[in-house]
């Protein structure tokens, strides 16, 4: 399989050697990003004011989808390029377009709310600033896939985390100063980067001569040649390839974002910033269930897609069903804890009284549900090479969303919010699982 390709055997064996350390840093460092917004607002709902914390609930939300915008989906394109058919420096070009677009359209969406007197000057200084701060993790992700390519996930991972890490204490800390909002985030903004750059000096010398040893994929020493027998496009040629191929991945990252965070959305068009705040905190317990979710079906995604490719489809109906019983098992457990005692901890973790949502927090959790089942399906589709079927139920969903949201919120204000949550994401999942439903049969047919 390797036979006249002993770049990337060097790359595999390397990856076989260190796959429990990427594992393990990998899951930190997904950990620590997952984990970040929670305890930012634990320390904001302790030191600062209830609106701040809405304002971050939001712009952590907004910041959420510019990243998904930045990101367009490259990532595991890019380390899915073995034969180094795109330079390097292409895939970075093309990172540094689509942040920069991706801040362009928040600037252009905070101008309109501005212009609607929705924003203050401050708050929509604020949303930006979160926006640029969390564009870090973009930027790093094009120079970390690299890193991966050449054989060095851990590496990556673990300088992410760090950095990560690092940034979050430094603005928990922060808060504890007195400084206000826009402040702490001028600060946290400078600090990222600046460790973000220092870490790449010093990493970087490690996986510089990784792969290839001509200077092709060298961050500095990269050519301009034209496509040709060398198998490499021309860096602008590269961009122009990328930003086209990875198109249909952006646009389904971009609606799924939307959904998950559609009732945020909502409340910051027709609500006030304490409604915000508090319906991140009853929230924050939904993504248990999808990191769970996560962690059960992904192991299992390669002898799923054996089975599908053999056309055993009775075998691969039994085996999804067995994992939706894990999944449905687990989700119940979740649900069962939630009720028990998941308002109360939430109440002391944040210093508020959050006593009177209980019902919303238990409807979010069964949303937090769907959430996790439809990117289950997704995953599932994409093992039968049902993407672009994906971005069309993506689609559906993300107009239902939008057009649903004013009505909800009229009818049942906070609790329209929370319900739009739950239609949005089980009306998801059920469409995906229609559609795998109805590839098994019709696979058992063929």
């Amino acid at each position: 399989m390797f036979c006249g390709n002993n770049e990337f055997g060097i790359i595999y064996v390397r990856i076989k050697k260190g796959l429990k350390k990427d594992f393990l840093w990998n899951l930190i460092a997904e950990g620590i990003s997952a984990g970040q917004s929670a305890l930012i607002l634990v320390f904001i709902s302790a030191c600062m004011s209830i609106n701040d914390a809405g304002i971050f609930s939001i712009g952590y939300a907004i910041s959420t989808i510019a990243c998904v915008i930045g990101a367009y989906g490259v990532r595991n394109y890019q380390v899915t390029d073995v034969n180094n058919r795109y330079r390097f420096k292409s895939y970075l070009v093309a990172r540094l377009l689509t942040i920069f677009t991706s801040l362009v359209l928040v600037c252009i969406y905070l101008g309109i709310l501005l212009l609607r007197s929705s924003y203050t000057i401050p708050k929509a200084v604020a949303v930006i600033l979160i926006c640029i701060w969390k564009l870090d993790s973009i930027f790093e992700d094009v120079v970390y896939g690299m890193y991966q390519q050449r054989g060095y996930l851990a590496l990556g991972a673990r300088t992410y985390a760090i950095r990560l890490m690092s940034s979050t204490a430094l603005f928990c800390i922060l808060t504890v100063t007195g400084l206000d909002l826009i402040s702490i985030l001028m600060i946290v903004c400078i600090f990222s980067y600046i460790a973000t750059l220092v870490s790449f000096k010093l990493t970087y010398p490690y996986v510089k001569g990784a792969v290839d040893t001509t200077g092709t994929n060298d961050i500095r020493n990269d050519n301009s040649r034209s496509f040709n027998g060398d198998g490499a496009y021309s860096v602008l040629t590269g961009v122009r390839q990328i930003l086209i191929q990875c198109l249909p991945l952006a646009i389904s990252g971009a609606l799924g974002n939307y959904i998950g965070n559609a009732p945020k959305y909502s409340i910051d068009w027709f609500m006030d910033d304490s409604a915000q705040a508090i319906f991140g905190y009853i929230l924050m317990p939904s993504f248990v269930i999808l990191i769970l979710s996560n962690s059960v079906y992904r192991p299992i995604l390669p002898s799923l897609s054996e089975l599908y490719n053999k056309g055993d489809g009775k075998a691969f109906g039994r085996k999804l069903s067995r994992q939706l019983l894990v999944v449905g098992a687990m989700a119940l457990v979740i649900l069962a804890g939630g009720f028990l005692i998941g308002i109360p901890v939430l109440s002391i973790l944040y210093s508020t009284d959050l006593s009177p949502y209980k019902t919303e927090f238990m409807l979010l959790l069964l949303g937090g549900i769907g959430y996790a089942l439809a990117t289950f399906a997704s995953a599932i589709l994409t093992v039968m090479r049902r993407q672009n079927t994906i971005a069309i139920c993506y689609g559906v969903c993300a107009i239902v969303c939008f057009l649903s949201s004013k009505s909800l919120i009229t009818l049942a204000g906070f609790t329209g919010a929370v319900i739009q949550y739950d239609i949005c994401n089980l009306f998801l999942a059920v469409m995906l699982f229609a559609v795998i439903a109805y590839s098994i049969k019709t696979k058992d047919t063929e």
